[in-house]
This record gives structure tokens, sequence and C-alpha cells, in this order.
């Protein structure tokens, strides 16, 4: 959201603020721009009736492993640029659903529906009371061993190092309207290629001898082993999730016109206003953004601190 209550403040694109009536106090272009996330396309498949996944496949949390790899598209760009880059992909393990993940799901299949009631919809106190709903009728869903819930795998991949940008505007002046946010995904084709590769090596995963005595059926959507790439590019297309890992929109750097902010998390051109969280990245890290969004808050705030306490 801080895009938006810059913008709503007159700090942005002088165009865009004009198009909603708001007077531009600092004509900053770059704003909302740049705006990136980690896209993750999942596969599902179908265990057989009265088939078990045995201990080894199992753990508490039900994520049993987490494979870290580079695509050839990586590999190019490593070799491109000269330095190492790291894995570009992240192919997850699911051995059952997890039980946190129902009111995750909820929240996102309900979220066109909720963000017509309200913009602050996370905040909203019934949500929050749906949200348990869902918990507890997962945990009866879990316990009855009842269709997918008992007899689903999944594997899915996260792709860590996205060209793709998309963008956060404003669509109109009141403040409590959600904004604009497009995530612009595969909209770069080294995306698509990385994520065919990675749709390819996990049905590579699924059909190792051991795993394919747990694979009956994959979901009806899935495309075959020999499906064309321009079959499984549409598949990739329509399958790919946010993780919700929206970032780099207030960038940091130098004050040219493709920054917002000075590695100090200032806003450029102004002063007392900072930023502190995601969108100071001026690319995605290559993992969960939860860490480094902590870091990037703790200092932000020592920064804050050293300028400020001698004059306490």
């Amino acid at each position: 959201l801080s895009p938006q209550l810059l913008m709503l403040s007159g700090i942005g694109d002088a165009k865009h603020l004009k198009e909603h009536g708001i007077p531009c106090v600092l004509d900053l272009p770059a704003l909302g721009r740049n705006l990136s996330d980690h896209p993750i396309l999942p596969v599902l498949v179908e265990m057989p009736d009265g088939r078990k996944l045995p201990s080894r496949f199992q753990n508490s949390c039900g994520t049993h492993g987490v494979y870290f790899w580079q695509s050839k598209i990586g590999q190019s760009r490593e070799e491109r640029l000269g330095k190492s880059m790291g894995s570009d992909l992240e192919t997850i393990f699911n051995s059952r659903i997890e039980l946190s993940l129902y009111p995750k799901v909820m929240v996102h299949e309900l979220a066109a529906l909720l963000s017509k009631l309200t913009a602050d919809y996370r905040s909203w106190l019934p949500l929050r009371f749906l949200s348990d709903l869902a918990l507890q009728w997962g945990r009866w869903k879990e316990r009855s061993g009842d269709g997918a819930f008992s007899k689903a795998l999944e594997l899915m991949t996260i792709l860590n190092h996205p060209q793709s940008r998309g963008a956060v505007k404003l669509r109109s002046a009141d403040p409590h309207a959600a904004p604009a946010v497009d995530p612009n995904y595969l909209s770069e084709k080294e995306d698509v290629d990385a994520m065919v590769e990675a749709f390819r090596r996990m049905l590579r995963i699924f059909s190792a001898p051991s795993l394919a005595p747990y694979v009956y059926a994959f979901h009806p959507a899935t495309p075959a082993v020999d499906a064309t790439e321009a079959e499984i590019s549409d598949y990739v297309r329509s399958s790919i999730r946010t993780t919700w890992h929206y970032s780099c929109t207030t960038r940091m750097g130098p004050a040219t016109k493709e920054n917002v902010c000075d590695p100090q998390g200032r806003v450029h051109g102004v002063k007392n206003l900072r930023v502190a969280d995601a969108g100071l990245m001026p690319e995605v890290v290559s993992g969960n953004t939860h860490a480094a969004c902590v870091m990037i808050g703790d200092r932000i705030g020592s920064f804050i601190v050293s300028e400020h306490a001698p004059k306490l």
C-alpha cells in the first residue's frame, strides 16, 4: 500500500495524479512501477484409493522437501552477466494439505467478492470469523479422510528471479478504494520458458520410481508428458498464482528516474519521509520476503534512531 499512500499524498507520476484530481506535490514517475512477485506453478496429483504415503514422505507441516535449482534460462543469464545468480527456481513437495492453508485459500478465493464490500478486507472482522470457520472445516475434512484432502500430492515451483514487471496505480482519489495492482506475470518470454522447464521437471519427479506408485491421476487440466511447448505454455499462463511477495514498487537507489528512495529509505525530494517495506528492494529476494522485510524495518528504524537520538 505504500505507493497508494504516497500517490494520495501528491507524490508520484504527475500525469497519473492529475487523472484523479490530486495536486502533484512531487513528480516521481518511478513510484508504483517495477512491481515484482514470485509467481508459483502447482501440479496436483491424486493417489490411488487406499494408498498412503510412507512416513519418509511426511512431516508435521506437510512440506517434505524444498529443491532449489537453476533453469537453462537462469544458467544463460548467469553466463551473460558473468556472475553467480544462484537458483532461479524453487520446487516444493507437499505430502498433504497443511491446516493453515484452509483459511489462506479461503481468503484468496473470496478476495474478489470481499473487495466489493470493503477495501481493507484482510482486517475486516467478519472475515476473521469466516477464516476460523474455514480452519475448523478443514480439520473436519482431514479427519474424515474425504476426497482430495486425503488423496492429494502436490509439487509447486516458484520463480525466484522473475524478469516481468508490473505496476500499482490508483483507481480513484478515495483512500478507501483498493489500488489497481497489475502483476503482469510472464510478460517476459524468459519467465515463460523457465516455468515450462519447471513443469517438465515436476512431471519427471512424479514419474520417479519412489513416487510413481502413489500417482493415480493428474489434475484433468494438466498437460500430458508429450504435450507441445505451446500447450504447456498456455497451461503455465493459466495456472500461475501469486505468493503475495509483492515488492520493488518504491525501489531504493541513486536519485535517478528509476528509483524512489535512497539506501536509507528516504523518499527522494522529500524531507522526513521514509519507506520501510518490501517496496525498497531493487530486485525481489530469492526466497520468502518475510525475513527480508523484518531486516528492512529494523535497519530503517536504526537509521531513524541514529539521526534523531542526539536531539532527544
